[in-house]
């Protein structure tokens, strides 16, 4: 079933949250587990949902809303022009085309947000040419010995490596965590063409500085 999509551009937000269910995950083997990564993140996001935030769940069509997330103030975005199996971009585009927020986050795959996790971040856009504002991403909150990623860079041999907090100055954010300056992702998501999640990571992030963009680390902002 394909769900209706609302429309209330006119009320204008701050921050546009989009949520995708990622359409490369959604064989009948990794179906069930990519839904409950999915929930566990919307559900993160409801939970701690700034006041000046409207949500987007970016999905292909196959998604029929159980939990009736509409009453909850949620909004379905599915590619209208796009093929059979929609890339993550497609997603990113249609939660876009119906977006109102200045600042637009990208998030997904499970991952689980905290209390007040992107008031810094929308803080950052404040100065000047910042075009990206990245947090840290922790693999487990509840461990001590948890590791804190910060983004993306190339490693040895050509591939790419996550990048620690001492390596931000030398790292591209992760696009799912990322908060984005509207205009700015549309553009560079247009010029984008792989499908694998890193590299799009590490080359919409150059796109943006190649552009005159700045990427901020924020410390306060945990994902």
């Amino acid at each position: 079933m394909t769900l209706p999509i609302p429309r209330n551009r006119d009320n204008h937000v701050r921050l546009s949250i989009l949520v995708a269910i990622d359409p490369t995950q959604s064989s009948a083997k990794d179906w069930g587990h990519q839904l409950a990564e999915f929930e566990a993140t919307l559900i993160s996001v409801l939970e701690n949902r700034p006041s000046d935030a409207e949500i987007l769940v970016c999905h292909d069509g196959s998604y029929e809303d159980p939990f009736d997330l509409c009453a909850e103030g949620v909004r379905f975005c599915v590619p209208t022009e796009s093929a059979d199996e929609p890339s993550l971009i497609d997603l990113w585009q249609a939660g876009l085309a119906e977006a109102s927020g200045r600042h637009i986050h990208l998030i997904g795959g499970g991952a689980k947000v905290t209390a007040g996790w992107s008031d810094s971040a929308q803080l950052a856009f404040e100065s000047d040419r910042c075009g990206i504002v990245a947090g840290h991403c922790s693999t487990d909150l509840e461990q001590p010995n948890e590791e804190v990623l910060a983004g993306i860079m190339p490693g040895s041999g050509g591939g790419l490596r996550f990048a620690d907090v001492a390596e931000s100055r030398l790292a591209m954010p992760l696009l799912q965590g990322s908060f984005w300056r509207r205009e700015l992702l549309v553009s560079v998501l247009e010029q984008l063409e792989t499908t694998n999640e890193a590299s799009l990571s590490l080359v919409a992030s150059q796109l943006a500085v190649d552009a005159g963009w700045k990427i901020r680390f924020v410390n306060d902002c945990s994902i």
